[in-house]
């Protein structure tokens, strides 16, 4: 069973947040993620999972 997991982390600029996105991901096998560093609201509604 899959259980799927959306997280977003938002802070302000120079806040370390792509140093704890890493940390995070290097936990979880490369194949099991999609990482997006930026994106837009209406990007969402367009990915193909």
């Amino acid at each position: 069973m899959h259980l799927l997991t959306s997280v977003m982390i938002q802070s302000r600029s120079a806040a370390s947040k792509s140093y704890l996105q890493d940390t995070v991901l290097s936990l979880v096998p490369g194949d099991d993620y999609t990482k997006y560093t930026r994106l837009t609201y209406q990007a969402l509604f367009y990915t193909e999972k």
